[in-house]
């Protein structure tokens, strides 16, 4: 096996640094209180689609019009992201966009765990595959296919002109 070219490395440590920025923004933007979470189902379409990833902040004071995430009680899942259509005294009442009627539960405020700043079309899906168990392994795995693929194919890039022997050359002169 030979040793690792410079532009290999050169690849490498660009992967490396692009993948360390990442994680670096994800934790500054987790730090400063932003939160994500994943949309299943499609009880806010269209605007918010099954698979858009979420992004919290404080949920200040909810009011009409506005996109929360809270949790519940009862149902498979913790956290809900639906639209504030009003509120009661102490409870604020809930509707995913695409639903007939309102969520027959009222949000008390202090399970209301942030409000929506943002969504990013599709990215939830990315967000679902990393958590599993299998997608550190499936990753390594994908891109190794890949090096070793283009290895096969293109060549390690170490190939040189083949030299012709003095008996090949055209002559300098002819008479």
């Amino acid at each position: 096996m030979s040793a690792i070219g410079p532009r290999r490395a050169t690849a490498l440590l660009m992967l490396v640094a692009v993948a360390l920025i990442v994680l670096g923004a994800a934790a500054a933007v987790h730090r400063s209180g932003y939160r994500m979470y994943v949309v299943h189902t499609g009880s806010m379409s269209p605007t918010l689609r099954p698979g858009d990833l979420v992004i919290d902040t404080a949920p200040g004071t909810p009011r009409p019009g506005t996109i929360v995430t809270f949790l519940v009680r009862q149902g498979g899942d913790s956290a809900v992201t639906h639209r504030v259509v009003g509120d009661t005294s102490a409870n604020l009442v809930t509707k995913g966009d695409a639903n007939a009627s309102a969520d027959p539960w009222q949000v008390p405020a202090s399970d209301v765990v942030g409000r929506v700043a943002h969504h990013v079309r599709y990215l939830g899906f990315v967000a679902v595959f990393l958590r599993q168990p299998a997608a550190l392994g499936s990753m390594f795995t994908g891109i190794l296919s890949v090096v070793l693929l283009w290895s096969a194919f293109f060549g390690t890039g170490t190939r040189q002109r083949p030299r012709r022997d003095s008996a090949q050359r055209a002559p300098l002169y002819t008479a």
